[in-house]
């Protein structure tokens, strides 16, 4: 069963305005995460032990203590995001405006991250949602694209590019058959020349 999709006036979801308010701050951001990756509870992504072996710390950038397995760890580890120093507030950013931008968007002006970085944001994520999840089954129906570019011109093509799509298509262009060069008459020698002459003019001053 196919579902018409609404136009770019008509969106239903979270505005611009509702995500500066659920992501202020870095606590509302990591609160958030947390929520995501935890949503049965904290637990120790390496050894896999629940909240009641697991305790707040002091550390730096890992907030908890796992008495299981006497490691660090923090909403980051073990999820493509673990070796980033970037904040999770520009994370949660990030999600939303790769999810809600039609075009790309300015990493510089948006995020205040450098053009490395920014990158490197986008294939995290990428990685993140290509995972999959069993808990979600995949999607199921047409997919229908509002935009998208599909190639470019075929006169701004390569040459080699262009003969593939003929040979795809089955319609390359059929060679013309190469007609044999016209044969030049052989050069007559000058001696030859001298004696077509002389016999020319020996015939034309003889009185008849």
């Amino acid at each position: 069963m196919s579902y018409e999709a609404p136009g770019k006036a008509y969106r239903e979801g979270l505005s611009l305005i509702n995500m500066m308010q659920m992501f202020a701050t870095e606590d509302d951001a990591k609160d958030w995460f947390e929520s995501v990756v935890w949503p049965d509870g904290r637990y120790c992504p390496k050894c896999g032990s629940g909240s009641t072996n697991t305790k707040e710390a002091k550390h730096k950038t890992m907030p908890y203590w796992c008495n299981g397995c006497r490691s660090y760890f923090s909403v980051r580890t073990g999820t493509p995001i673990a070796r980033s120093n970037v904040p999770l507030q520009k994370w949660a950013i990030a999600i939303y405006l790769t999810l809600t931008s039609l075009k790309s968007v300015s990493s510089m002006s948006d995020l205040k991250v450098s053009q490395p970085t920014a990158w490197f944001m986008l294939h995290r994520l990428r990685e993140a949602w290509s995972c999959g999840d069993e808990n979600y089954d995949d999607f199921d129906g047409p997919v229908k694209v509002g935009e998208t570019c599909m190639d470019g011109k075929r006169a701004n093509m390569s040459s080699a590019k262009r003969k593939a799509l003929r040979e795809e298509a089955g319609a390359e262009k059929p060679r013309r058959a190469e007609e044999p060069m016209a044969r030049l008459p052989s050069p007559v020698s000058r001696t030859e020349t001298r004696i077509t002459s002389g016999q020319r003019s020996s015939q034309t001053s003889t009185p008849k």
